[in-house]
């Protein structure tokens, strides 16, 4: 089960990236931390901005991640941080038998409690950037799917691979991070997209 936050949701007006740099980290470290807080929170502002709700937790669940995993509080035995996530059985994400061809989606509110979890277990392993298991399962989560059809239908990538990636077993390409991102950005607050589309008039 991956661990709760430390940190609480900043105020509004407040981000996380302004925290000073963890004193723990030092030298190359710290500079990567530096930078990877920088722009993690520049795209988080961004998603904040747009309304786009999943996005901006996920991102703020990851800067939290970051923070702990620096800071020393993401786990008393750094092996643990090597143990791949127990991966959901395919029958967890199929639609149920009387529904056979529309699964039974997640609502706005989960999937954000969904997304602020998988970011902070991605930003455990901010030293390997390209693991992004958490925004795959976020992402296999919100499509109701099974890890198979996900992978087939949604990847294009074979099962097997999915599954090392949903474990963190293995590096997700840029590109599917950036769909994945942009297909999730799509998921906007109603209240918050009305008012900003009522700001542009």
């Amino acid at each position: 089960m991956t661990p709760e936050p430390s940190h609480p949701i900043a105020p509004a007006g407040v981000h996380p990236a302004t925290d000073p740099t963890p004193a723990a980290l030092e030298g190359e470290n710290r500079e990567a931390y530096a930078a990877a807080a920088r722009w993690t929170a520049i795209r988080q502002r961004q998603a904040a901005h747009d309304g786009a709700v999943v996005v901006d937790a996920y991102l703020r669940g990851y800067l939290d991640g970051m923070r702990d995993e620096a800071e020393g509080r993401a786990s008393a035995d750094p092996s643990a941080a090597d143990e791949p996530p127990v991966e959901e059985p395919d029958r967890a994400l199929d639609p149920s038998p009387a529904t056979p061809d529309t699964p039974a989606l997640p609502d706005l509110a989960a999937l954000e409690i969904r997304a602020r979890l998988e970011g902070y277990a991605d930003g455990l392993r901010w030293r390997e950037h390209a693991r992004r298991g958490g925004l795959l399962r976020l992402s296999a989560y919100r499509s109701g799917k099974s890890t198979r059809r996900f992978a087939a239908e949604d990847l294009m990538r074979s099962p097997r691979r999915v599954r090392r990636m949903l474990q963190d077993r293995e590096f997700v390409e840029d590109s599917i991070r950036d769909e994945l991102l942009r297909r999730l950005a799509a998921l906007r607050d109603p209240d918050a997209e009305r008012e900003r589309l009522a700001g542009r008039r």
